[in-house]
């Protein structure tokens, strides 16, 4: 065939392609094929172009949000682009400018979705350099993509910018992303061509499913879906039978109430006249009617599928979650990396493979961060809080629902009527089960609203933790909101089973879930390989905070760990949705108390750790920036970790020993033991350890300790004796230990002998990595 003969072909094979009843995404892969292939055929291109022009814009126009990268969408734009300037023809074509329009905004789109805000900024048609409040939104780390569009828009429309109309598009593509209810979920797709060409290769996608039941009747469940079979032998309203199967072997597993129950529905597809083949929507299926059929039959404790969730799996009938097509499984990675969604679920036996697509996918674009679950049976993705959230209704206002439905029957409206006000009055006292304190049980602990009702109980070994004089300062619970909601969670560290002392596992979970969203045990292998005394790989909880560290509206978990024997300490920041590791800094010693604030008022908090340092048997403070937690602290030879990354600590301090540690008649004691922040004198205030002395013949022990003041630039501001250190001291110079009492010139002598670290040597004189706002009360840098 001659030239001219190709690309007759090939004209006629897009044309066909941009009627077919598929995907406006696979569609313009047929176009982009074609263009990148006839650029040599400009006349080729011209003549398509005019022919196609309203076509194209009605397949632009009709783009949904999955599938296809920022990248892909600008090289079509551009190389429509091209097409019109090499034509006086298309020139005038406005058709073809606001496809081209359209385009753009749609990759402005994925890249702000993959955290790749230069790349929107320019395909927005932006020219000039971006404005510094677009540059200050860039900055912030690991912000939800959402609400970054979010908050870019309203600043544009506040500041009135021209870039505000642009950016509308893109906030609308965001908001259309969002699952529709509890009942909707999205299946990844994988669109293979159609039959005239059977050359073109597939590409994936994100497609929409939602369940609904109409009607409780029959002797078995039959929902009916209203897409196209591709297959002309596949009856679509039986396609679905074995999804629907294990969803009801696993309902009256768990809703016994639900047995002889069936239901009439429909399942929806997104865009339903675009043929469907294979069975890799069948965990979707599965999940959104296990989901609608609880709240159909009104059960008082259900699940929920969690919003911008992606299934891809087939399900057979006795809920075993089966491997699909592996050729399509990178396209189906893509296509939800690509998207807006936050949670891929596959088949256990593609974990491996799709995380590893999704880690390339991650590193390429910082920030986005799609996480891949697993799932060997359809109970485990019940089970998964990443994947599902559990939905409890009091009793008291689900028995006053249930007398409302049935109020003809009940003997007498006024009767009900009474009956359901007496119950309900209770029951809206109890709806709010929002927790804000933890109160330890014989069991373990009660999380009581702002009421002092009881909305969820944790039975667990953490009840230890607690304090006796009842301050609910516990250094092992923390509430905080880690999912965004609104409501919070709680966090905590607890042994496990069998397992002798120590705080080795940390779990997050809902307040009246009955699982955790997480469970994780604390094991980190091989740290230090070549001191044979850290054998252990076992770590405890020292401290446990909630901290939103990147200002997302989300509370990350950050933990202070020990050694189950000796050393390291860790400070570990993870996802409490997930367990995932955020940042780990590994300190060569013991980190005894970790406290979070925002020393330099840029809204983000630091986090600010106190203990000693083996090393050097000092006691140590640092500073680290919550969002970029990693390295090792200073350290010799000796005690060197398998991967010595010097850590980015904002500040690292030293303290000299004082004086009473000098003297054999005081056990010596090291390490800063205790933080505190005086946020009115903008004051960190560190406890240090100097040694334990045991009074005259049995008595009791006493621990001696110092507490240094030090300004948020961490500028030593003075160092004071606490009652006991005080206490200590006159009793050894009532025995002739002592001549005279801690002195001013003492104290100044160990204010000059602090030291800070730089990353390579030891400064006397402050070092941050910070610029906070001046400090009231001070000068110069003067000690």
């Amino acid at each position: 065939m001659n030239r001219a003969g190709e690309l007759d072909q090939r004209f006629q094979r897009v044309s066909e392609a941009l009627v077919q009843p598929a995907s406006p995404r696979w569609k313009l892969t047929v176009l982009n094929t074609f263009l990148v292939e006839s650029r040599n055929a400009p006349a080729a291109v011209e003549a398509f172009l005019l022919e196609s022009a309203d076509t194209l814009q009605g397949v632009v126009l009709e783009l949904d949000v999955g599938g296809l990268s920022g990248a892909f969408l600008e090289e079509t734009a551009l190389l429509v682009r091209r097409a019109v300037e090499r034509s006086p023809v298309l020139a005038g074509e406005p058709l073809l400018t606001r496809t081209m329009t359209d385009l753009l905004r749609a990759a402005a789109g994925r890249y702000a979705c993959v955290n790749d805000l230069a790349s929107t900024w320019r395909t927005l048609g932006r020219t000039e350099e971006p404005p510094d409040w677009w540059i200050d939104v860039q900055r912030l780390p690991d912000l939800d993509v959402h609400d970054r569009v979010e908050r870019l828009s309203e600043q544009a429309h506040r500041l009135s910018h021209p870039v505000k109309a642009e950016l509308d598009h893109v906030v609308r593509v965001a908001r259309s992303a969002r699952s529709d209810g509890p009942h909707a979920a999205c299946t990844a797709v994988v669109e293979t061509g159609y039959a005239s060409d059977p050359r073109d290769v597939g590409v994936g996608g994100i497609r929409l499913l939602r369940v609904e039941i109409l009607a409780e009747r029959g002797t078995t469940d039959d929902l009916r879906a209203d897409v196209v079979p591709s297959d002309a032998r596949q009856d679509a309203m039986k396609a679905f039978d074995a999804p629907v199967a294990a969803a009801r072997r696993l309902l009256e597993r768990i809703q016994p109430a639900a047995r002889g129950r069936y239901l009439t529905g429909r399942i929806h597809f997104e865009a339903p006249t675009i043929p469907h083949s294979g069975q890799s929507a069948h965990l979707a299926v599965a999940a959104l009617f296990f989901s609608a059929a609880q709240q159909y039959l009104e059960a008082r404790r259900r699940f929920e599928i969690r919003p911008l969730i992606v299934f891809t799996g087939s399900v057979d009938a006795d809920g075993n979650v089966l491997p699909i097509a592996g050729d399509s499984l990178d396209l189906k990675v893509e296509a939800a990396f690509h998207s807006w969604d936050r949670v891929l679920v596959v088949p256990f036996d593609h974990l491996v493979e799709a995380r590893a697509v999704a880690d390339r996918l991650n590193a390429a674009h910082p920030g986005r961060n799609l996480v891949v679950v697993g799932a060997h049976t359809l109970d485990e993705v019940f089970q998964d809080r990443r994947v599902m959230r559990e939905v409890v209704t009091p009793r008291s206002a689900h028995a006053a629902r249930w007398l409302w439905r049935r109020r003809a029957s009940a003997g007498g409206i006024a009767a009900v009527l009474a009956l359901v006000a007496a119950l309900t009055l209770p029951a809206w006292r109890a709806r709010d089960s929002d927790p804000v304190r933890v109160v330890p049980t014989a069991d373990g602990m009660a999380l009581e609203n702002a009421r002092g009702s009881v909305v969820g109980r944790i039975v667990s070994s953490t009840r230890a933790a607690y304090p006796p004089d009842g301050s609910n300062e516990s250094q092992f619970v923390a509430l905080g909101d880690p999912d965004g909601d609104g409501n919070n969670e709680v966090c905590w560290s607890e042994g496990a089973q069998g397992e002798a002392g120590g705080y080795t596992h940390v779990l997050c979970r809902e307040p009246n879930a009955q699982t955790p969203i997480f469970d994780r045990r604390l094991v980190f292998p091989g740290l230090f390989p070549f001191d044979p005394q850290i054998a252990s790989d076992r770590y405890n909880v020292r401290r446990l905070l909630l901290v939103d560290v990147d200002r997302d509206g989300r509370d990350e978990l950050v933990l202070g760990l020990t050694h189950s024997l000796l050393y390291p300490a860790i400070v570990l920041v993870m996802d409490p949705m997930s367990g995932d590791e955020r940042g780990r800094y590994v300190h060569t010693g013991a980190v005894i108390d970790l406290i979070a604030h925002d020393l330099d008022e840029d809204g983000f908090p630091e986090l600010i750790g106190a203990g000693i340092n083996n090393s050097m048997d000092r006691a140590v403070l640092f500073v680290l920036d919550a969002r970029n937690v990693e390295g090792t602290s200073p350290t010799d030879p000796d005690r060197m970790p398998a991967s010595p990354l010097p850590g980015r600590e904002v500040a690292y301090v030293r303290f000299e020993k004082g004086p009473l540690s000098r003297l054999s008649r005081v056990e010596p004691r090291t390490g800063a033991v205790a933080l505190s922040v005086d946020a009115s004198d903008r004051l960190i205030l560190v406890s240090v350890e100097e040694g334990v002395y045991r009074s005259r013949g049995d008595g009791p022990s006493h621990h001696a300790r110092l507490i240094y003041y030090f300004t948020y630039d961490l500028r030593p501001r003075g160092v004071a004796s606490s009652s006991e250190y005080d206490r200590i001291e006159a009793e050894l110079i009532e025995d002739g230990w002592l001549e005279s009492r801690f002195s001013a010139a003492e104290r100044r002598e160990l204010l000059d002998a602090i030291e800070f670290w730089d990353g390579a040597r030891w400064h006397d004189s402050p070092l941050t990595r910070f610029r906070p706002p001046s400090t009231p009360g001070t000068s110069g840098t003067g000690r």
